[in-house]
């Protein structure tokens, strides 16, 4: 297992891992012309993954009654330029404890633990790896600054280095983007830790074996499973609260058939939201549809947030939790008439205290939505 990865692993994004390869095996033999066009295309997408970044959402992923003051907190700052070109570098707690940030370049994450006492963070790049230890206290601010270099023998290191709180403070008052909240610690799993988004900020799933479909993921998510027919993505951590988690991604529906707006209304209301309800237990308390503007590409698309009780006796202790979820299910036809559905969707589980507003959940929904895309898929 590595703690790092390149920016274009294949379970980031496989479309664009063949793209690459595609293009490292064939750019020699391209015409002139087909170049300029790559070399265009590639500088577009630059560009379009700027503005999307500038416009990440940021805010306090977990449970809406969590005590700040119980946390200590650790700003992990690779805000200056490094010698790590390859992505992400992964900061892991104590050797096992979990990953506790993937940091990408040019970013600050501040992340909040309830770990106490010392505590020790450790890089590996390779086989080389480098540590800090450091005595937490809640309601404490730590700043760690993350910068892999090159050492004399020409080894590349993370070096992580405890900054004086003045000036690192000053260094993130100059720091224009949003700063990443993260709790930790994430789940570490042998053989396949979690995948934090992609380097780009945007993710892209399978659609049709024509199309496929592309957003920005939440700052909370994690990937935990991906397939062609269930994306999910998650958080959830046992230290923070036993009760509270969040998932959500991608579903895909049956409906192939739709002639109006009006048959779709339809849908939603009688099939859409009762199955949405899996186990037999639940009970679905209120729910609320609206229309909202789809894409190009998408004919129809419904906005609806669905509150229902659930029970699960091996976290709750025979608490009733309340599971908030806000979908946006949409309709598109392919080239040959045949239609599809599917929605993005995110949702929360709790005691009724640890789940944020339904405007909250809609606020970072239409925000996903906001940069959603039905693409062409590569032919190659």
């Amino acid at each position: 297992m590595t703690w790092s990865a390149h920016p274009y692993d294949i379970r980031l994004k496989p479309l664009w891992v063949i793209r690459i390869v595609c293009v490292h095996y064939s750019i020699n033999a391209m015409p002139m012309k087909s170049i300029l066009l790559f070399l265009y295309s590639i500088i577009s997408i630059a560009l379009c993954n700027a503005v999307i970044a500038q416009e990440r959402l940021s805010y306090f992923p977990g449970p809406a009654n969590a005590d700040s003051s119980q946390f200590a907190r650790v700003y992990f700052m690779r805000d200056r330029s490094d010698d790590y070109w390859k992505g992400w570098l992964g900061v892991v707690i104590d050797e096992n404890q979990g990953m506790c940030v993937k940091a990408y370049p040019n970013r600050v994450y501040k992340v909040y633990t309830m770990l106490k006492g010392e505590t020790r963070f450790q890089t590996r790049i390779e086989e080389v790896k480098q540590s800090l230890t450091i005595e937490l206290e809640a309601g404490r601010d730590y700043f760690i600054e993350l910068h892999p270099r090159k050492r004399e023998d020409g080894e590349l290191i993370g070096e992580l280095t405890l900054l004086e709180a003045e000036a690192a403070k000053a260094r993130i008052q100059a720091y224009a983007r949003p700063i990443q909240d993260r709790y930790c610690i994430l789940p570490f799993i042998k053989g396949g830790d979690f995948v934090a988004n992609s380097l780009s900020d945007t993710t892209v799933w399978y659609a049709h074996k024509k199309y496929f479909y592309s957003f920005r993921a939440l700052p909370s998510w994690d990937f935990i499973l991906k397939s062609k027919f269930r994306t999910v993505y998650g958080y959830r951590n046992p230290v923070v609260s036993r009760t509270y988690s969040e998932i959500g991604g991608v579903l895909y529906y049956p409906l192939r058939k739709c002639k109006s707006a009006e048959d779709f209304e339809k849908y939603c209301r009688e099939k859409f939201v009762p199955a949405a309800v899996e186990n037999k237990t639940d009970t679905i308390l209120n729910f609320t549809l609206s229309t909202i503007e789809p894409p190009p590409g998408i004919s129809h698309a419904r906005l609806i947030t669905i509150d229902n009780v659930a029970w699960d006796a091996r976290i709750s202790e025979g608490k009733a939790l309340l599971v908030r979820s806000v979908y946006v299910i949409f309709f598109w036809t392919d080239d040959r008439g045949k239609g599809n559905t599917a929605c993005i969707y995110e949702s929360e589980r709790g005691l009724p205290a640890e789940v944020h507003s339904a405007q909250h959940l809609e606020e970072r929904l239409k925000w996903c939505w906001s940069s959603f895309r039905l693409e062409d898929a590569p032919i190659y």
